[in-house]
């Protein structure tokens, strides 16, 4: 499975760091596609969802995935996020921790938080 993850010091700063940079994410997708895709390009509709679709709001799509298809919050909740995964059988998640406007300074710190205080309560359970 694949998410986005990050992970920050406040809920408050995790909400408004992966808003601002799946919005800024979102509008540039939209506007390549809009740009870029020829007239007679069409996605097969059962394929759409509100991330995708131009005529949801950009608020509303990013909610969207945000919802389904990222990780974060402080450590405590990416942590109970990743065990709620866990729990209903997934080994495994690939995780995106740079995308749209997040600076690679603040990837950078979520990964140096993820390492410290996520991955340890995830460690070899074979041993």
């Amino acid at each position: 499975m694949w998410r986005f993850l990050y992970v920050a010091d406040s809920e408050a700063q995790a909400e408004d760091d992966v808003f601002e940079a799946t919005l800024h994410y979102r509008q540039h997708m939209h506007h390549v596609r809009e740009a870029y895709n020829p007239p007679d390009f069409r996605v097969n509709a059962a394929a759409i969802n509100p991330w995708m679709d131009s005529a949801v709001s950009h608020p509303d799509g990013v909610r969207f995935v945000l919802e389904t298809g990222a990780l974060y919050g402080t450590p405590k909740r990416v942590a109970e996020q990743i065990a709620a995964l866990r729990d209903l059988g997934l080994g495994h998640v690939m995780c995106q921790a740079s995308w749209g406007g997040l600076t690679h300074a603040k990837a950078m710190a979520s990964l140096r938080r993820f390492g410290e205080h996520v991955a340890p309560a995830f460690g070899d359970s074979s041993a």
